[in-house]
């Protein structure tokens, strides 16, 4: 179904181009584009978030029937350098255009790392156990990859006539982007453990908690945009493009984290093993910008200077957690739900090929 619906996009454009393109111009093209992309991933930055969903299932650690959730600070804000390449097909007659872009980056960053605090109070019958931890995660051997994939439509309804807005366009498009990142991971860090009963806490104690893991995390997201686009002829030989557009859609995160820790409590030390998995489905938001300028250096070659910025928002609106050790337990997330920011811009040259 997929392919014979991008074959039918195919020849659509196809037709329009050689119904619209005189004779003597070259307004389609083949193009490869190389870029350096600062990247904010929310793969990475915002995985503290999901903990939020869902810390309730933390009661299988203590063996409590009854918990709170735990809260979680400092999410990251790391902002990752990576190469992002992209292959561009462009088919456009006087006043439609279709581009269908194929892009991919990724990198395998170093010094990453998280902070914060857990904090859960459950509760069996009528025994209480309070507990506050602080960690910190260094992760080893990172992989973050962006892929992307799309299709624009771009429609003239002024092209031709003498007035100010003929270069002015409207852009219709579909995009379908997958973020992932991988590493292996040191947690370190303190807990203090105080219980007792209903009336009185009894004893407390704190101890070095440390563990050795790995952390997945998938997020996939299409949606549909609309916006404005303005495309002019400058001279014989630059072209001048801009663009900015709006979208919704829908997307879903999937994330794995596995520990092999070792308790230390006074002179002993057990060794236990957990994971826990996310699962949500949700909305996205998005917001893009770009901005460029071309420069022929033949009939059939021209080279194009291109900077864009996307903003992604994905808001989880459902899910399940699934956590545990010898036992597993999944249930469904009862939030809260938050807000997961991702952010790419780039900048880069482009080599056309035209026809």
């Amino acid at each position: 179904m997929a392919k014979a619906a991008l074959a039918a996009v195919f020849l659509a454009c196809t037709v329009i181009v050689q119904a619209e393109t005189p004779a003597n111009e070259r307004n389609s093209w083949f193009g490869i584009r190389i870029s350096q992309a600062l990247w904010e991933p929310a793969v990475f930055n915002e995985l503290d978030k999901l903990r939020q969903i869902g810390l309730q299932n933390s009661a299988l650690f203590t063996g409590s029937l009854l918990a709170n959730p735990a809260d979680y600070f400092d999410y990251g804000n790391a902002r990752q350098k990576m190469p992002f390449a992209e292959l561009l097909f462009v088919f456009a007659g006087e006043s439609n255009r279709g581009t269908i872009n194929l892009g991919f980056g990724g990198s395998k960053p170093t010094g990453l790392d998280t902070s914060g605090l857990q904090y859960l109070n459950s509760q069996t019958f009528n025994i209480v156990s309070i507990s506050n931890a602080n960690q910190f995660s260094i992760f080893q051997s990172a992989e973050l990859k962006h892929y992307e994939f799309g299709y624009d439509h771009e429609f003239y309804p002024f092209r031709g006539s003498p007035s100010l807005l003929s270069d002015l366009g409207f852009v219709l498009g579909l995009q379908l982007a997958r973020d992932e990142f991988f590493a292996d991971q040191y947690n370190t860090g303190t807990i203090r453990i105080d219980s007792g009963t209903m009336g009185s806490i009894t004893s407390s104690s704190t101890s070095q908690i440390n563990s050795f893991g790995s952390t997945e995390h998938n997020i996939t997201t299409g949606d549909i945009h609309l916006g404005l686009v303005y495309r002019k002829k400058i001279g014989e030989r630059f072209e001048l493009e801009a663009g900015a557009s709006f979208g919704a859609g829908k997307g879903q995160s999937n994330a794995i984290f596995t520990n092999f820790s070792v308790l230390t409590l006074g002179t002993s030390s057990f060794p236990f093993e957990t994971s826990t998995e996310y699962s949500t489905d949700g909305d996205i938001r998005t917001s893009r910008f770009h901005l460029g300028m071309a420069y022929l250096l033949s009939e059939g070659m021209a080279i194009n200077l291109h900077y864009g910025v996307t903003n992604r928002f994905y808001t989880p609106t459902s899910g399940s957690v699934k956590a545990g050790g010898i036992v597993t337990i999944e249930n469904p997330a009862s939030g809260p739900f938050y807000s997961q920011k991702d952010k790419l811009s780039t900048i880069g040259l482009e080599f056309q090929a035209r026809f």
